[in-house]
C-alpha cells in the first residue's frame, strides 16, 4: 500500500480511500507531469534553433515586433520585405506571449512557457470531456498521463509555436459541445461557440479535427433523440444550436483567412504566400493521400513511435480493449477518427512538419487512455497501471532517444546565431537586412532583431531582379543595413545564382561565420577592422 501523509501536497493528488493501483495512477500522472516541466526548464533559454526553427522563429518575429508597438490585426512578420505584415494566423498565442513579454520576461522564455502553460490547460477540457462522456477517473488518468509523457508532446510545449495554444481552445470547444448535449446548458453552447472561434482563429489546420469528431457527437445525439421521440421542437433547437458553436468558428476562420490573404496580397513576396498559392502545399494530392510514404513512413513510422513510444504496439492492443462496451467503443471510434482526419486532409503538411500531430496525436493518446481505463473498471486494476507504466517509461525511451539530444544541446556556436549577432551589431534598429541563403526563414531577422527580406531560392528570378536593381524599394522606410550571405547555400539558388554574384560583388565583407557573410550595403569598400568579424 502506497501510504501518503495527511499534510503532504499529494493528499488532494492521490486519496487516501483509493486503491493502490488507482493511486498507482496519479503518482504516474504527477511523475510524467514532473518530468515535462522539467524538459522545459533544462533547455528554456536555448536561442530558436531547434526543430522547425523556420517556424519557431516565424512565431517569435511577429511577437517581437508585436511588442515594439506594431499593429495587431495586420500583425508584422517582416522577413520577406515591405509592406511588412503577412499574417496567417489571428495573433491569439502571440498577443498572450506579447502581454508575458511586458511583464519583462525574455521573450524566448515567455513563448515555450506560454506554449507549457496551454499543454497542461488543456487537461482541464480533457477532464471536462471524460466526465461528460463517463468514462471514468482511470481513463482520463491514464489518458492525462499518456499526453504529457508523448515525445511530440514533451518536446513541442516547450517550443516557441502555436501548436497547444490552438489545441487548448479546440479541445474546450469540444468538451463544452459535450457538456451542452449532455445537460442543455446555454451557457455550454455559448462558450463552445466562443472557444471554437478561438480554436480556429489561433490555428484553422487544429479545430478541423475536434470539429469531425463534434459533428459525428452532434449526429448520434440527434438521432438518439429522435428515435426517443422527443419533441420536435426541442430536437430543433437543440440543432440549431450545435450548428451555432459548430458553424460559427468557421465562418470566422474563413472570415480572417481572406482579410489575412488580402493584406498578404499587398507584398509581391506575400501573393505567393496565400492561402490561394499554398493549397498543393496544404492538402497535398491523391496520390500522396493514398501512398505508402504517408501511411507507412509519416504515420506508422514516425507519428506513432512519437506519440506512443517504443511499445506502439502494446498502445494499440489497449485501444482495441474500448471496444469490449458500447459506451467505450463509440468514445474510441471518434477519437480515431480525430486522429486519422488530419492526415486525409491536411496531407502535405503533416507529410512534412512532425509538430502538426500535436493537433491529432491527442486523439491516438486517448483511445489508448479510454482502452486502458476500460481494462481498469473491469477489474484488471493492477494490470492497467502496470501497462500505463510500461508505455510511459516506453515513451521516455523514444524522448531521450529523438528529442532530448536537440533539447540539451549547445547552440552557441551557430552560424546562422552568429552572423545575425554580428548583424544586429554592424547596424541600427531603423536599418534591415536582406538575407540570401537561408530560404525565407526568419531565424537571422528575429535573432538579429531587424526588419529583413529574405530571399528564397523558389522566389521567380524576375522579383529577385527587381530587388537587385532596387533594393529600397522593397524595405520600405527602413535602410538597408547589410546583407548575409550564406555563400554554402549558393547551389540552391541554381538559375539565379548570376543575379546574386552580381549583386554582392565589390561588397565589404564585414563579418562572417561558418558558410555566411555579412556585406556591406552598399558597393564602396570599407576597412574590415573597422566593423565587427566573426569566426
Amino acid at each position: 500500500m502506497l501510504d501518503v501523509p495527511d499534510d503532504s501536497p499529494l493528499a488532494r493528488l492521490i486519496p487516501k480511500d483509493e486503491d493502490s493501483a488507482g493511486r498507482i495512477l496519479r503518482i504516474l500522472l504527477l511523475v510524467v507531469l514532473v518530468h515535462a516541466v522539467g524538459v522545459l526548464l533544462v533547455g528554456i533559454t536555448q536561442p530558436l534553433l531547434d526543430l522547425h526553427s523556420f517556424r519557431q522563429t516565424q512565431t517569435a518575429l511577429s511577437v517581437y515586433w508585436l511588442a515594439q508597438g506594431g499593429p495587431w490585426l495586420a500583425y508584422e512578420t517582416p522577413v520577406v520585405g515591405a509592406p511588412w505584415s503577412i499574417p496567417f494566423e489571428f495573433p491569439v498565442y502571440q498577443l498572450v506571449v506579447t502581454g508575458i513579454t511586458s511583464l519583462g520576461v525574455p521573450i524566448v522564455i515567455a513563448g515555450r512557457l506560454v506554449s507549457f502553460g496551454f499543454l497542461i490547460g488543456t487537461l482541464w477540457p480533457l477532464h471536462m470531456l471524460y466526465k461528460e462522456l463517463r468514462l471514468g477517473p482511470a481513463a482520463w488518468l491514464a489518458s492525462a498521463a499518456l499526453l504529457l509523457a508523448a515525445p511530440m508532446y514533451a518536446y513541442w510545449s516547450r517550443t516557441f509555436l502555436i501548436e497547444t495554444c490552438a489545441l487548448f481552445f479546440s479541445a474546450l470547444w469540444l468538451a463544452l459541445l459535450m457538456r451542452y448535449l449532455t445537460r442543455d446548458s446555454l451557457l455550454a453552447a455559448l462558450g463552445a461557440t466562443l472557444a471554437g472561434s478561438l480554436g480556429m482563429l489561433a490555428k484553422s489546420t487544429t479545430f478541423p479535427a475536434f470539429g469531425a469528431v463534434g459533428a459525428l457527437a452532434v449526429a448520434i445525439f440527434l438521432l438518439r433523440e429522435m428515435r426517443a421521440h422527443r419533441p420536435a421542437g426541442t430536437i430543433l433547437r437543440r440543432a440549431f444550436m450545435c450548428a451555432l458553436a459548430g458553424v460559427l468558428p468557421v465562418v470566422v476562420g474563413m472570415a480572417w483567412l481572406d482579410y489575412s490573404d488580402a493584406v498578404k496580397s499587398a507584398n509581391p513576396f506575400g501573393r505567393m504566400l496565400t492561402s490561394a498559392s499554398l493549397s498543393l502545399w496544404n492538402f497535398g494530392d491523391m496520390q500522396q493521400k493514398l501512398s505508402t510514404a504517408l501511411w507507412d513512413d509519416v504515420v506508422w513510422r514516425r507519428v506513432l513511435p512519437e506519440a506512443l513510444g517504443t511499445l506502439s504496439l502494446l498502445g494499440l492492443a489497449l485501444v482495441a480493449l474500448a471496444f469490449t462496451a458500447r459506451r467505450t467503443a463509440l468514445a474510441a471510434t471518434l477519437a480515431l477518427v480525430g486522429f486519422l482526419f488530419p492526415f486525409v486532409v491536411f496531407t502535405g503538411l503533416h507529410s512534412v512538419h512532425n509538430y502538426y500531430q500535436v493537433a491529432n496525436g491527442i486523439f491516438l493518446l486517448a483511445a489508448v487512455g479510454i482502452g486502458i481505463g476500460r481494462l481498469n473498471d473491469a477489474g484488471w486494476r493492477t494490470a492497467a497501471a502496470i501497462v500505463l507504466a510500461a508505455l510511459v517509461a516506453g515513451q521516455f525511451t523514444t524522448f531521450y532517444q529523438r528529442f532530448a539530444p536537440v533539447v540539451t544541446r549547445d547552440y552557441s556556436d551557430n552560424h546562422l546565431l552568429r552572423i545575425a549577432t554580428l548583424a544586429k551589431e554592424a547596424t541600427t534598429p531603423r536599418q534591415s537586412l536582406i538575407v540570401i541563403g537561408d530560404d525565407w526563414a526568419s531565424t537571422v531577422p528575429f535573432h538579429a532583431e531587424r526588419k529583413a527580406l529574405a530571399l528564397a531560392p523558389w522566389f521567380p528570378l524576375p522579383l529577385f531582379e527587381q530587388v537587385f536593381a532596387n533594393p529600397q524599394a522593397f524595405l520600405g522606410e527602413r535602410p538597408l543595413g547589410g546583407i548575409v550571405h550564406c555563400r554554402s547555400e549558393l547551389p540552391l539558388y541554381k538559375e539565379h545564382i548570376p543575379a546574386i554574384e552580381a549583386f554582392v560583388k565589390d561588397r565589404a565583407v564585414l563579418g562572417s561565420a561558418g558558410g555566411c557573410e555579412f556585406l556591406s550595403p552598399d558597393r564602396q569598400a570599407r576597412e574590415p577592422s573597422a566593423a565587427p568579424t566573426g569566426g
